[in-house]
């Protein structure tokens, strides 16, 4: 059994998001997608969204993959519930502690990977984990050269839509429909979340 770790804010959880996830199960890279909402990335600022938000959100988002991938991917709350930054490693080695004898993947984007050497233990997550790298805009991450067969890149995808720009559209009142799953767009909107009202 493959299980995928991906993690992220999911601030909001996007259809961007979607297409990874069904990407990474339709080519066989993994067999079970954990979705692990952080509850602090180190070095970032604090989500706008709560951790219960962007935890319903993610679990509403998933409601969008294809039938035949329904049931492959889950929402993972141990980062949300830990205290203090979320450090992917701690992910990492309390999921394989659940799951013994499960080969593992970590999903991240090319901006993720070009600052890969300065996360939390990253000689154990290679260790632990190969890595499936997505396109992002940026420099090339020189990581490429020296991961050999720990790295998997999806270099024919890429994610047209980000977080940051969603929200600031969400600020505005703008329609962002086609970029946000039903059912995400659905709690945004009953819990008023990104709006300029909110601060957010």
């Amino acid at each position: 059994m493959i299980r995928a770790v991906y993690g992220g804010s999911f601030d909001p959880f996007h259809n961007g998001h979607v297409s990874i996830i069904t990407e990474v199960l339709r080519r066989g890279l993994a067999d079970i997608v954990h979705v692990a909402p952080a509850g602090l990335s180190p070095g970032k600022t604090a989500p706008r969204a709560g951790a219960d938000d962007r935890l319903q959100m993610a679990r509403r988002g998933l409601d969008d993959l294809e039938p035949e991938l329904s049931g492959r991917a889950v929402v993972e709350a141990l980062e949300t519930r830990r205290e203090g930054p979320s450090y992917t490693v701690d992910t990492l080695e309390a999921l394989a502690g659940r799951y013994p004898g499960a080969t593992w993947k970590l999903v991240m984007g090319a901006d993720a990977l070009a600052g890969f050497d300065r996360w939390r233990r990253p000689e154990r997550i290679l260790e632990m984990a190969g890595l499936i790298v997505f396109s992002r805009p940026g420099p090339e991450p020189s990581l490429r050269s020296r991961t050999g067969d720990r790295m998997h890149f999806l270099d024919d995808f890429s994610m047209p839509v980000s977080s940051t720009d969603i929200r600031a559209r969400l600020a505005e009142g703008a329609d962002v429909s086609a970029d946000l799953p039903a059912g995400v767009l659905e709690h945004i909107r009953t819990n008023g979340l990104y709006s300029s009202r909110t601060g957010a």
